[in-house]
């Protein structure tokens, strides 16, 4: 249940107002950036409390998410009613870009934070700096040395996240933090099941395809340099990608990427270097980059359907999380499938509480 908002400060995530909305419904995502919006009747107070800016979280949770446009309404009969949306506190991660290509390598968990950090958190300069957000210590596993180019850090963030298959979400915690972490789900698929035997599926629908499906990656930079006359001439480097080097050749599905690799980086120290397109490391960068565009091109099982959380016997929080992956059965065609918890969302309206949970597959 749902029985009321808490309207915070901005700076210092205090609670400013209380409102009680006719209708609300609020998102927490695994991988992208849920949303939400609030309803209620337009009075002295509500008007006063809904502002952009202002932070919304739900009594007793760690969620919290971020006003960014509010609506005014009169109606016909005298009706004067005002709503308020926008998004998860991630939302906050698409307000920067990376400021120059940097070089990254290491751990996930240690990588996201140095870069999250140097962007808007506790390293970065007075003019990005949002007090009182910090990104959790996490550790996670090795990658392999990448650049993060020049571009909106969501936007590289969450590709490069959900390509090890690594959610995140921003916590309310004491004191007023922002506190950004990612996480991995937990594998349920033996203790948290939908069936139309369980009485807990209410639909399903299974699709296969391998149209968008490639095999190859042709990376190619082109940069000017000096020729021995002294003349500018454009010279190609290319890297060979394949994601399945055994393919029969009717298999092999070919594609070429051009990624905005630079040759200027800053490390991790912050010390401005530049390389060669014939080094090691520029090779290793463009590897990285191909095999992040050929995860973008599988052979693909979609699952979709509902599937019956209000009269389940789980219990969101409990039994399952956003990230966790859990087992579907569609017993018609016997096909079993595991998919992950991408999205739930938890709604209050004129029927009640309830919650709607969005799933998807996660090679």
């Amino acid at each position: 249940m749902i029985p009321y908002i808490e309207i915070r400060d901005r700076y210092t995530r205090s609670t400013l107002a209380i409102v009680e909305p006719q209708e609300c419904w609020f998102e927490i995502s695994y991988y992208d950036i849920g949303q939400f919006e609030i309803y209620c009747v337009a009075t002295k107070e509500t008007i006063e409390a809904l502002k952009k800016g202002r932070f919304v979280t739900i009594p007793n949770k760690t969620y919290i998410w971020v006003i960014t446009s509010v609506q005014y309404d009169f109606k016909a009969d005298g009706t004067r009613m005002i709503s308020a949306k926008g998004y998860e506190a991630k939302w906050l991660l698409t307000q920067r870009i990376i400021m120059s290509n940097v070089e990254l390598y290491g751990d996930i968990g240690q990588t996201v934070k140095w870069l999250v950090d140097k962007s808007m958190g506790e390293t970065a300069n007075s003019q990005r700096k949002i007090e009182n957000f910090v990104v959790k210590d996490v550790e996670i596993e090795t990658l392999t040395e990448l650049q993060a180019t020049r571009e909106n850090l969501w936007d590289f963030v969450s590709s490069f996240l959900k390509s090890n298959g690594v959610g995140s979400l921003v916590y309310l915690r004491d004191g007023g933090v922002l506190s950004y972490e990612i996480f991995i789900g937990w594998d349920k698929t033996s203790d948290v099941i939908f069936s139309q035997s369980m009485d807990n599926l209410i639909s399903s629908t299974y699709q296969t395809t391998n149209e968008n499906k490639k095999t190859y990656c042709l990376v190619v930079n082109t940069f000017t340099e000096q020729n021995s006359k002294g003349e500018n001439v454009e010279n190609e480097y290319t890297k060979e990608v394949n994601s399945d080097e055994t393919a029969n050749p009717i298999d092999r599905a070919e594609m070429t990427t051009s990624p905005n690799l630079s040759l200027k980086y800053t490390d991790e120290s912050g010390v401005e270097n530049e390389t060669t397109p014939t080094t090691p490391l520029f090779q290793s960068w463009q590897e990285q980059a191909g095999l992040s565009t050929l995860a973008d091109h599988k052979e693909t099982e979609e699952i979709s359907g509902e599937i019956d959380m209000n009269n389940s016997n789980y219990e969101f929080e409990t039994d399952y999380f956003i990230g966790d992956r859990v087992k579907v059965i569609d017993e018609d065609i016997d096909v079993p499938f595991y998919p992950i918890i991408s999205k739930v969302t938890m709604k209050q309206d004129s029927s009640g509480y309830g919650l709607e949970v969005s799933y998807e597959t996660s090679n």
